[in-house]
């Protein structure tokens, strides 16, 4: 297609007719589709590392092609995790 020829998407889509299977399917499919669960309420929280300490940090961060966010929310996870893990095995 020539650039003289190009059209606006709208008219391209205004010219094409659509077969009534095809819309059909595609109100039946959006029907069908399960609502997106909703994502769990959050909290912000703030912690006071030094300058040094964040920039030793962001550098390693770099390396990994990772965000601080994720980083500080996986560590705390895995903390989590062996804590629960550590009182579930102490005996009653």
């Amino acid at each position: 297609m020539s650039k003289r020829e190009k059209r606006s998407i709208t008219d391209l889509i205004n010219q094409a007719t659509p077969d009534e299977h095809q819309v059909e399917a595609a109100v039946h499919q959006i029907h069908q589709n399960i609502a997106q669960p909703k994502k769990e309420k959050t909290t912000r929280a703030t912690v006071d590392i030094p300058v040094s300490f964040h920039k030793e940090l962001k550098k390693l961060l770099i390396d990994e092609s990772m965000e601080l966010k994720t980083f500080c929310l996986q560590a705390i996870q895995e903390k989590y995790e062996r804590l629960t893990s550590a009182t579930d095995k102490r005996p009653n």
